[in-house]
């Protein structure tokens, strides 16, 4: 979810097998920095279940380098011999070369400025489980990007989509970038079934490389133990552990052979525990107690592997601990936040103007951002503060884990105490990004180790790595994206993978979930967006299957911005429902629970109130029963469809969801209302000074007694209850009438105390009187225009044991000015049921709105009419709706520009919709002249509006007017900015708490100093700060064009008399990664000096990023305004 892109399938996808050989692409399920929507993926398998932690006693065939001609020395007719070339050239990016040579005559020279990623490549034949060293030398010469590896591996020698297994690439680190040689090592697992490897050697970037002196050599045969205990970092409250071992001795034999397991503290060798001549098996599975770990010592668990005569075939050692909780994450959680519980609701890929809009959608928590800028941290954490968020740190910059080990104990020192920390990103998706586990395992030591309190956390995207990654975190995430047209699942993969991962956790660490909730442009297999009723959906099975977490997958990521989809709409009113999910997880305990099957359902108990989420997994309509606690409940339908409520003595609650629907409901039972009746009573006498109404309030309470005798009983009888309710109410009433009757004197001035008392225990105990009638109500359809008829239907079942004669009243809103509709029944016999709808027309000077149609049922019962309403909305609109997107488009430079009126035609019936226009200062618009709409439809018509050549810088606005048989329903402006500078707010004069479109990490919104207006942007000298920057934000990138040429140029004051102060172009591709920067040098000390950067777009240039910057070895500051872009002629 962070960087680089992952969207993948859980079955790779191969798509093509190039002409050169470079052999295969892999389909991607989810975007981390959102690089690309097809990036060139490969799994490694760097000791994977066993670990870089573990020791292992098997030693190699043979330790020779298994490559041809490695040093390039053999060369004929300019081709090293064994060696494969992209594009099969070696006089393209690739090539033998004598200035490459590290030793010896020749090396290999790669270079580009493409960013094509060029490579030499050779196959090895190699042994499935087997661990192999690659290593080569390097020497980077004016490269952005780094040199690398590739690694792919296949079931035969022939190289296919068929054969292809998986892979991965591998970088050099940044400081290797320095024009010396530099070794670079690599250790990877040959996967399950891999016969054959493709080793690249390759330039990740543009610029030159050379390499030499390459290397693969078996350093491990394929293990004979793979030892798995079920953790690694025991926590106390966990009191039972398992050892887990599989044996595969190298003769396939296990008949005789024995196994001995042993755990020993390392330091004194104390042995714990030992388990000796086990009879050997495939699987072995023992249980030891590690209860008597010290906390914070590391013990050995080794297991020996011996054959008949007692001799050690294999031997294989791992490392475990006892270590506490964070602090912050007591027991399984949920995490805590100033010793209260706290439930997350994560966005990835918020920017920081994203941040104060994202409560909006309950969004608490932000993913931080990966970086070696302790600037740039302090501000994104001093930015969430400031916002109410917590952040979620990522601790991995280059998606890498052990080359960031210094920069991660840094990271953590300086900021585990700052109030906006949530936790540590230590990694994202571990092992597709071919992370050993080694290496998290050691990164979650010293994360820990510095800070105690804060809990780790990380994503891991396939389900067979739940338990090896959550065995490196405190809280372990999944990521299951259902809608990806290569590889759809069905939506309750969603829950499923929550449900394997706490079951790979044992239980014992809390797991979150990231949603899908993202739709990438263009020819994408995630060019779906998941409807709100679907990320509902999502949601509720996360929590149903024991997510304490949710996340957001993604805010922004290369074309795409969640603020400006439909989703977010939904997201807001989702928001509630968060609170009460939240709530549940914090405070309640879920009592019972169905997963199989099509309706998904959980019940939760939350003081004296039960929540029921009934989750239709399906896309047809299905029904289902939820069996109840206690017969005798107040149901309400709070989320999912229109809130109601009703009373019900049935033991269970019937619930009909629409396709993949989820409904939410609240369950009172009769006897949690009467207990809070009764204590509402309590001191009720002693209110009053009148004899009367101590009397009456005692009956009253007496009464209220009696009812809750009755419900607690052991077999309650509806009837006798309802019996006693319709007394106690009886009194209540009675007691009403006498304080309404009764002076202020009388009354003690507490008039207004005494039937809010009252009106509250009417308003508990009624409901069970009103279970005699149940009352399903619908007003069809529940949106309408002027003029249209609308019908409101009625179901009542008479759930009592008598013969009840009730009448039916329609409340319609007060705007309409229409009478009530009345319908009377007749005898409704006991458990029967009876339907009747009434019909009305909305008039026309109704405006449009939203109103309250109310439907009332009234029925006699033991001398008492009583009354059950229920309540419905509906819609009145107009005739025609219209919208025309987008409202503003700011344009540079002459050309034809799109844009879009959506019409909805508010009525059943057909229309025809006139679509006239009218533009100003010679633009001309397009627009078809007449859109046709069905009943109900929404259509969007697609227009343009083209800027001349001709056209002077100004505002100009285009004007699109629908009409409907000549009568205009709305006039739609679109405003047309033109301005031929690219660069958006270049003279920092707009914005409110920092410069609108700029991203000033640790600069300054100078208002006192300035070229021209109020106001500039300053960077101060920061030695301690490889990038003190100011940039353009994401959302304010300029488009451009490959092969033309622009000039970018701002005025630069510049205080310092020492080092570089730059103004600079970053140019961007597709998937957001830097193809190239061009800067330009400010002179240094004196006064505004105007800066120019002419640059080409390149052949992958997609949009630009401007850049203003000082190096570490400035004495003043600088200040940069009036930024101004151009395209040439």
């Amino acid at each position: 979810m962070n960087s680089p892109a992952r969207l993948h399938s859980n079955i790779p996808v191969f798509e093509s097998i190039s002409d050169e050989g470079e052999c295969f692409r892999m389909t991607v399920r989810k975007y981390k920095t959102g690089l690309s929507l097809l990036v060139s993926v490969c799994l490694a398998f760097q000791v994977w279940m066993t670990g870089g932690s573990s020791v292992s006693a098997d030693s190699p065939a043979s330790a020779t380098n298994m490559l041809v001609n490695p040093g390039f020395e053999t060369v004929t007719s300019g081709a090293p011999s064994g060696w494969k070339a992209i594009g099969n050239t070696w006089t393209g990016p690739a090539g033998v070369a004598a200035e490459a040579a590290r030793t010896g005559s020749y090396g290999i020279s790669i270079q580009t400025t493409a960013a094509d990623n060029p490579w030499v490549q050779q196959g090895i034949l190699v042994e499935a489980e087997a661990t192999y060293s690659i290593s080569s030398w390097f020497k980077a010469i004016g490269v952005s990007g780094a040199p690398g590896y590739k690694v792919e591996f296949y079931t035969s020698q022939v190289v296919s989509p068929q054969t292809a297994l998986t892979g991965y690439s591998y970088r050099s680190p940044a400081s290797g970038l320095d024009g010396q040689w530099h070794e670079l090592n690599y250790e990877i697992k040959a996967p399950v079934g891999a016969k054959y490897m493709l080793v690249y050697l390759r330039l990740y970037g543009t610029g030159k490389v050379y390499f030499d002196d390459a290397a693969v050599v078996k350093t491990k045969d394929a293990p004979q133990i793979v030892l798995t205990p079920n953790q690694i970092y025991y926590y106390p409250d966990v009191t039972t552990g398992s050892i887990g071992v599989e044996l595969k001795p190298q003769d396939g034999v296990l008949a005789g052979k024995t196994a001995d397991i042993k755990l020993v503290k390392q330091s004194g060798g104390t042995t714990l525990f030992a388990q000796t001549g086990l009879a050997a098996a495939a699987q072995l599975n023992v249980p030891f107690q590690p209860a008597a770990m010290e906390i914070d010592q590391p013990y050995v668990l080794s297991v020996e592997l011996k054959d008949a005569a007692g001799q050690v075939v294999s031997r294989v050692e791992r490392t475990i601990y006892r270590w506490n909780r964070p602090t912050a994450l007591p027991q399984n959680g949920p995490v805590q936040v100033q010793g209260q519980p706290f439930f997350p609701v994560i966005a990835y890929h918020a920017n920081l103007e994203d941040y104060p809009y994202l409560s909006q959608i309950g969004v608490n928590t932000v993913q931080g951002v990966n970086t070696t800028s302790e600037a740039v941290v302090q501000t994104l954490l001093d930015t969430a503060q400031a916002n109410g968020l917590k952040v979620l740190q990522t601790l991995y910059p280059n998606m890498q884990v052990k080359e960031n080990f210094a920069l991660t104990e840094q990271i953590v020192a300086r900021f585990k105490s700052h109030p906006a920390l949530l936790g540590w990103m230590i990694m994202d998706e571990p092992f597709l990004n071919g992370i050993a586990q080694s290496e998290i395992l050691e990164a979650y030591k010293r994360i820990r180790t510095i800070d105690p309190d804060h809990p780790t956390y990380m994503v891991e995207s396939e389900p067979h790595a739940y338990r090896s990654t959550g065995q490196a975190t405190d809280i372990l995430v999944t990521d299951v994206y259902p809608y990806n047209r290569s590889n759809m699942q069905p939506i309750s993969a969603v829950g499923s993978g929550v449900r394997k991962a706490v079951q790979d956790t044992d239980g014992v660490k809390p797991v979150w979930t990231v949603l899908q909730t993202f739709r990438f442009p263009g020819p994408s297999a995630w060019d779906y967006l998941p409807t709100i009723g679907q990320v509902r959906n999502m949601a509720y099975q996360s929590i149903l299957a024991g997510s304490k977490g949710l996340a957001y997958y993604s805010i922004n990521d290369p074309g795409w911005k969640l603020r400006e989809s439909v989703l977010w709409t939904g997201l807001t009113a989702f928001k509630d429902e968060l609170q009460l999910i939240g709530d549940l997880v914090k405070q309640g305990s879920k009592t019972a629970e169905q997963t199989a099957g099509a309706v998904q359902w959980g019940v939760w108990s939350k003081g004296q109130e039960q929540y029921a989420i009934a989750i239709n997994v399906t896309q047809t309509a299905q029904t289902a029963d939820i069996p109840l606690t206690n017969a005798g409940n107040r149901v309400q339908l709070l989320f999912g469809d229109e809130p109601h409520s009703w009373a019900s003595w049935d033991s269970q609650l019937e619930v009909s969801l629409g396709p993949e629907q989820a409904l939410v409901y609240r369950i009172t039972p009769f006897a949690s209302e009467v207990e809070a009746a009764i204590a509402s009573m309590q001191n009720a006498a002693a209110l009053l000074q009148n004899n009367h109404w101590q009397q009456k309030a005692s009956d009253l309470t007496a009464k209220l007694n009696d009812v809750r005798q009755a419900l607690t009983a052991p077999a309650p009888d509806a009837q006798n209850v309802m019996n006693k309710a319709d007394k106690a109410i009886d009194d209540n009433d009675k007691l009403t009438a006498w304080v309404n009757g009764q002076s202020d004197t009388t009354l003690e001035g507490k008039r207004q105390t005494l039937l809010t008392l009252l009106e509250g225990v009417y308003n508990r105990v009624a409901p069970i009187v009103h279970s005699t009638i149940r009352l399903d109500f619908q007003p069809f359809p529940d949106r309408l225009t002027n003029g249209e008829q609308g019908t409101a239907s009625v179901q009542i079942r008479n759930t009592g044991d008598k013969t009840l004669h009730p009448w039916l009243r329609v409340d319609l809103p007060d705007a309409f000015g229409l009478p009530p509709l009345e319908r009377e029944f007749g005898p409704v016999q006991s458990g029967a049921s009876v339907s009747d709808s009434a019909s009305f027309t909305v008039p026309s000077a109704v405006p449009p709105g939203q109103y309250t149609v109310s439907a009332s049922v009234y029925y006699s019962y033991k001398g008492s009419v009583f009354q059950v309403t229920s309540a419905r909305e509906l819609e009145v609109t107009s005739l025609l709706q219209a919208k025309l997107t987008p409202g503003t488009i700011d344009v540079t430079k002459a050309g034809t520009y799109p844009f879009a009126v959506e019409l909805t035609n508010g009525s059943a019936t057909p229309l025809v919709v006139e679509l006239s226009r009218n533009v100003q200062g010679g633009l001309t618009a397009e627009l078809p002249a007449y859109a046709a709409l069905a009943g109900r439809e929404t259509k969007t018509v697609q227009g343009t509006v083209t800027v001349p050549q001709s056209v002077t810088q100004g505002v100009y606005t285009l004007t699109v007017v629908p009409q409907v048989n000549g009568v205009a329903y709305a006039s739609l402006p679109l405003t047309v900015k033109v301005d031929t500078n690219l660069v958006f707010n270049g003279g920092f004069e707009t914005g409110t708490s920092a410069p609108e479109g700029w991203m000033l990490r640790t600069g300054v919104w100078d208002k006192t100093t300035a070229h021209s207006g109020i106001a500039s942007a300053k960077l101060n000298p920061d030695a301690a700060n490889t990038w003190n920057v100011i940039n353009t934000v994401e959302t304010k990138e300029i488009p451009v064009t490959a092969g033309r040429s622009y000039t970018l140029s701002g005025w630069v004051k510049n205080g310092s008399t020492t080092g570089s102060v730059a103004l600079g172009i970053r140019q961007i591709d597709a998937s957001g990664t830097s193809v190239q920067y061009n800067w330009a040098e400010a002179a240094r000390g004196g006064d505004w000096t105007k800066v120019q950067v002419t640059f080409t777009a390149l052949p992958q240039t997609k949009r630009v990023a401007v850049y203003f910057k000082l190096d570490q070895s400035v004495n003043g500051p600088a200040w940069v305004d009036d930024l101004d872009m151009r395209e040439l002629p």
